[in-house]
This record gives C-alpha cells, structure tokens and sequence, in this order.
C-alpha cells in the first residue's frame, strides 16, 4: 500500500477475523489504527433458534456462563473507535466470555 487516503477516519474496526499485522503497520504512518474483534455467542435472531440442547452445550463451554448481548460487542467496538483507544493496533480482541481460554 503506497498511498493511504484516510477521508477523515481514524479507526479501522474489522468485524471479524484477524487485524493483519502487514496492514496495521502500514497504516499506522496514517496514525489509524487496525484492530479485530473475535465474537463469542451472542444473543441474535441466529442464536435465539438454537435448541435447548445445543445452547446449554455452549453454555457449558463458555466460562461467564451466559451468552454475550450485541452491547457487550458494541461497547467493545466504540471503546476501539474512540480516542481512549488510539495506541491499540494489530490486535485482536475476544469478546466471548472466556469463550477461547
């Protein structure tokens, strides 16, 4: 990447899988930061029709014991939008509950 055109954004979340390392570093000359958040279960349309079997295996599983609420994914998001988080890149952050420890 030679050119980087910011058009006033300071942040770059990804959604899902992993903040390339190669893409953080580079874009850090841009001051913007990459990061990635790496969901748990969370309480959506998708996981509401999950059987009662199936969801307390998963519960199980998860150390917190319960599933995540979209604002628990949200709240992580916006702390990485916000300036509180500007010398955070490259990272990918958990939000599952424990989920992957």
């Amino acid at each position: 990447m030679s050119e980087i055109t910011a058009h006033g954004e300071k942040k770059l979340v990804l959604a899902a899988g992993r903040a390339h390392p190669e893409l953080a570093k580079e874009i850090a000359k841009a001051n913007i930061t990459v990061n990635a958040l790496a969901l748990g279960f969370v309480e959506t349309d998708m996981t509401a029709v999950l059987n009662e079997e199936y969801r307390a295996k998963a519960l199980a599983q998860i150390p917190l014991g319960r599933i995540g609420k979209p604002e628990n994914m949200a709240d992580v998001a916006m702390f990485l939008l916000s300036e509180k988080a500007n010398y955070i890149t490259g990272q990918v952050i958990q939000v599952d509950g424990g989920l992957a420890i």
